[in-house]
């Protein structure tokens, strides 16, 4: 400082020195640090809280959820499978479909099965598809005297192939009720899944299972049995092979001979799904289509 020269003033009015022209940690902005920390803290906490399921699909469902994996909706805007599904399907006009399939054996002995002849009927009994299939192993059973099928059938032009059967075989359930007895084997042999609420499996309903004298627990009867005993009508006599389109009618037949019955437990268990969860056994055709 020159001996004439005012000294230089600081904001408060005293004399600027070495010290005070470095500003002091005291003066750096130690709010805004922490206002920066709680900024992380309230993002972690969005994250956290972060629910992927609260996040709409692209039909505009909330909540959609098949088999298990939330967003997966193949019933167009029908619902998902969950306590609201059954409110929600209710507003599809829905028709009843029978399906009924045979099968011939491969490999060693042919005990493994492969498709041979699917048939699909509508309410009328008509069908709506029946076709033999190609089969591209060598199949070691033709299971003739059972299926039906012979080595003709499955090698002759009108022979479809699996994939393009299966795809007609979808439409076809798609949005109906399907019809059948076990109909569980049909399906899994076709590797499709069908939602539970819409099977009507002749094998499973109560009132036509019997008691299992050795286990005391119900089981599946045959269906040329309950055939003779509800619709008095003689199916698969002995000597005679099956004939899947006449076994598919037959099931839809006693569908339709208890149909009011059946609907009623059927509402009635999709009312206690709502309320306390799933009341069905191992037979669950849950989820859609593939």
């Amino acid at each position: 400082m020159t001996p004439h020269s005012s000294p230089r003033l600081c904001s408060s009015g005293s004399p600027l020195t070495k010290t005070s022209a470095t500003p002091s940690k005291s003066h750096h902005p130690r709010t805004r640090r922490t206002r920066r920390g709680q900024g992380n803290k309230k993002q972690k906490t969005d994250q956290e809280n972060f629910d992927p399921r609260n996040k709409p699909n692209g039909n505009g469902n909330k909540h959609s959820c098949i088999a298990g994996k939330p967003g997966l909706n193949s019933r167009d805007d029908e619902g998902s499978i969950g306590a609201d599904s059954f409110k929600d399907t209710t507003k599809v006009n829905k028709q009843y479909v029978a399906l009924d399939c045979e099968m011939v054996g491969v490999g060693p002995g042919g005990k493994r099965s492969v498709l041979a002849r699917v048939t699909v009927v509508d309410w009328n009994g008509k069908p709506l598809l029946d076709t033999f299939l190609k089969v591209h192993e060598k199949v070691t059973d033709y299971r003739t005297f059972v299926s039906g099928v012979k080595h003709g059938d499955l090698t002759g032009p009108n022979a479809m192939d699996f994939g393009v059967c299966r795809k007609k075989v979808i439409e076809l359930l798609r949005n109906n009720v399907l019809v059948g007895h076990a109909v569980h084997n049909d399906l899994n042999i076709m590797k499709i899944i069908h939602p539970l609420e819409d099977v009507r499996d002749t094998s499973m309903y109560e009132p036509f299972m019997v008691v299992d004298h050795y286990t005391g627990y119900l089981r599946p009867q045959k269906l040329k049995n309950l055939s003779k005993v509800y619709l008095g009508r003689t199916i698969q006599e002995e000597g005679t092979c099956h004939d899947s389109c006449i076994d598919a009618q037959t099931a839809l037949d006693l569908y339709k001979s208890v149909q009011t019955d059946w609907e009623s437990a059927v509402s009635q268990a999709q009312t206690h799904y709502a309320a306390f969860g799933p009341p069905f056994g191992r037979y669950q055709y849950q989820g859609s289509y593939n």
